[in-house]
Formats: structure tokens, sequence, C-alpha cells
């Protein structure tokens, strides 16, 4: 007697939604010929249905559901043909699918279709996510086979939890373009954001190297040397300098000259006076996390770029493919991918 025992791959569809694409199949499937009939056993999964199918041809529309379907209980299932063992062949097939969720079955499977700003955009799958702002109950959070956030504590509780409730479900990390989000960031955190606590000619760690965040435009150029703790520095180029603002002031960055960037240290302007060629720094405004140098003329003064919020030192980093190289000679995303491999690979 030629048996054997075939599993297939199906996929569970909702309002023309894939929301199981990959449940995940037996890993054993064995038969057995007991007193004429044929008993069917197979490893099942909490929160998965199966349905056994059998053929005596294999031919296209012969397949026919023998017995229920079952929900998976987390050990060995178990199904008889009865009287199977006296045909001349028999084929079997376990189908597998993720147990089905109410909920998401009341949702509109398109957002409706919107003008904005005199462009039309069309209705788009729910299922497209972006990063998570605000997260939705766990039983909808479960929902989603993909989900984009920035891993704060809380997020990584409920994405723990809904990826009990759908094992299926991807979690992509999302890097936030600012210095740090205060939630659980500490040194060595690689939480919310990448910490930031000091600088170096790397990134690593806490440390960051300053070649790895964005910058505006219009740099001034320094007219006279400064010590370590000058607060007042003399400039020109002022008129192209960007505008400081007048009540968190903004930080900058002062290299020795263009792209030397292991000297760099940041500053808190207060403001800029363009008639007098001044440039005024904050009191202990000096070596922001990072060391305060004497300064010569012609040295570079480039404000920082800002990403997110209104806080003066949400500075963002530079993702460009342009972005300068470390002292181990890594562009940020390197430092990025990095840190994702070995935290979340």
């Amino acid at each position: 007697m030629d048996m054997r025992a075939f599993v297939v791959y199906t996929v569970l569809i909702w309002n023309s939604l894939v929301i199981a694409a990959q449940p995940e199949l037996p890993t054993k499937v064995e038969l057995d010929v007991t007193s004429g009939d044929i008993n069917i056993q197979w490893d099942s999964v909490i929160g998965q249905n199966y349905q056994v199918e059998k053929s005596l041809t294999l031919e296209a529309g012969s397949w026919s559901q023998l017995g229920q379907g079952r929900a998976g209980s987390g050990s060995r299932q178990n199904l008889t043909d009865i009287g199977a063992a006296t045909e001349p062949k028999s084929f079997y097939r376990i189908g597998c699918s993720v147990e089905s969720m109410p909920h998401v079955q009341n949702w509109p499977s398109h957002n409706p279709t919107r003008t904005l700003l005199g462009v039309t955009f069309p209705a788009n799958p729910r299922w497209s996510a972006g990063s998570m702002k605000q997260f939705p109950a766990r039983a909808k959070s479960a929902a989603f086979d993909l989900v984009c956030s920035k891993p704060s504590s809380s997020a990584i509780t409920l994405f723990e939890q809904t990826q009990d409730d759908n094992p299926k479900q991807i979690f992509m990390r999302v890097w936030p373009p600012i210095a740090y989000q205060g939630y659980d960031d500490s040194a060595g955190s690689k939480l919310s954001g990448l910490p930031f606590e000091s600088t170096g000619t790397t990134t690593n760690g806490s440390a960051v190297f300053a070649g790895h965040w964005l910058y505006m435009g219009g740099r001034a150029e320094l007219t006279a040397e400064a010590t370590s703790t000058t607060t007042m520095l003399y400039a020109s180029n002022l008129a192209a300098f960007p505008e400081v603002d007048p009540e968190t002031g903004s930080y900058a960055v002062i290299l020795d000259s263009a792209d030397a960037w292991n000297t760099a240290e940041h500053v808190l302007i207060q403001s800029v006076n363009i008639s007098e060629g001044t440039i005024s720094i904050a009191p202990s405004g000096r070596g922001y996390k990072s060391t305060a140098r004497a300064r010569s003329v012609g040295s570079i003064v480039q404000m920082h770029q800002l990403m997110a919020g209104t806080d003066a030192r949400g500075w963002g980093w530079n993702h460009a493919t342009s972005c300068p190289v470390d002292g181990a000679g890594f562009k940020l995303n390197h430092i990025m991918a990095k840190i994702d491999a070995s935290t979340f690979g």
C-alpha cells in the first residue's frame, strides 16, 4: 500500500486582506494502520486551526474534507479514517490557518479616499501601518501581521502579548530621528532612541560621533580667537546663519575646520547679532556633552537640524548615504543596523 502524508500551506483571507499569511505548519505528521483503519497524527499549535483533507487520486477537485476542523491544543492531534486501509491508495493533507479574530471583521478594509492640499489620495489598506504613536487595545493590535514602532517599554510589553495572540506578527523597529526620547533611555540603552551622553570619535554605546548628526546650511566662521570658556564669539557670514529660537536657544557645533569632526564641540546659542557680528553662547553652554576647546580664527559654527517637537535637543540624525564615517569607518545607518542585529537579531 502506497500512502503518503501531504501538508499544504493555506492562507486565510478576510475582506480581501491576507490576515494570516504564514501559519506554522505541523512539524511532525504520522500515519499508522490499525485494524483496517488509517490513523493520522500531527503536532498542533495553540491559536491555529487544522483541517484534514483526503484524495484517492491527487487530481484537481478530488480533495474532500475528512472530519471537522480542529483548534490547536499545543499537543498531538489525532483523526481516524475508518476502513481506509482497504482502499488501494489514499493521500492526506492538513491545512492550517490562524484562529479567527472576530473584532477585525468589523473594521473597514480600507481607509476612505481623501483629498489633502488639492491632492487626492486613493483608499489604502489599513494593514499598511506606519510608526505607531498610540497603540490600540491588545485585541486590535494583535490583528496586525506587521507593526512598526519605536520600541518603548510599553510597546515591547504590548507586542510581547499580541505575539502570543498572533504568533506570526512581525515587529519592525523604527529608529526615531532625534537625540533621545526621554522614555527609559539611559547610557547603553537602545530602546526608544540612540542614547547620547557624550561625543566621541566613533558612535558606540552612548557616545555619538559628531558627523552622524544632521546640520543646517549657513556656516559661520570665527573672526577672533576664543578660549574654551568664551561665551561671546565673533563671526562672519551671520546673515546666512539660521535663525535662533528666542525661547529655547538653538544648539550648534563648532569645528576647527570643515569636516574636522574629531574637534567637535556642541554649544547652546542664545542669540545672534548680525550687525555686531556676534554669537552669544548660553551660560554653561560650552561643551554640551562634548569637550570645550580653545578656537582659532576660521573655526566653523554650524546649527543642528531639528527633526521632532520643539525641544532644542531634538537633533536630527544624518541618514544620508553621504553621511561622514566615524573613526571605525561606519556611517550612521551602518551603526543602527549593527545595533538592531545585536539587540533584536
